[in-house]
């Protein structure tokens, strides 16, 4: 086999590589973090007060994963301000599954969110709540199954 020969099967062979690549990535969906993520970025410094606020807190809110729910439940000295605000879980591997819940207390300072239409798998748990004219924030990684 001459090496004319060669080169032209060396150069089809890269050309079916690349092209192998460019139809394997095709159906591939870019995702972003988030769709904004520069306004996000610039109002990082306002979340991170947030968190401080949050730390500066006698009692954390608390809550248990398990069967299908994730119970939520505010401190005694929250209970009696007025807590209004988001629950929101964000799956990094999927957009499509996050979810965003408001905050509905009865009347212990407790609620149940269901999550039982989720998709099991690995979610940021991101409490962003208001009570008495001060924000806070509370993040935390959560599995469910």
């Amino acid at each position: 086999m001459s090496w004319g020969i060669k080169i032209t099967i060396l150069y089809c062979s890269f050309v079916a590589m690349i092209l192998t690549m460019v139809f394997l990535t095709i159906p591939q969906k870019p995702e972003l973090v988030a769709d904004n993520y520069y306004e996000q970025e610039l109002k990082y410094q306002d979340k991170i007060d947030r968190m401080n606020r949050t730390r500066q807190l006698p009692e954390q809110p608390q809550w248990q994963v398990g069967n299908g729910q994730v119970a939520l439940s505010f401190p005694e000295n929250l209970r009696k301000q007025n807590i209004s605000g988001e629950v929101y879980f964000f799956c990094p591997s999927a957009a499509a599954m996050d979810k965003k819940v408001p905050i509905q207390l009865d009347s212990t300072g407790s609620m149940m969110l269901t999550t039982a239409s989720m998709k099991p798998g690995l979610y940021k748990m991101e409490i962003s709540w208001k009570a008495n004219d001060a924000d806070y924030f509370n993040e935390s990684i959560i599995q469910l199954h």
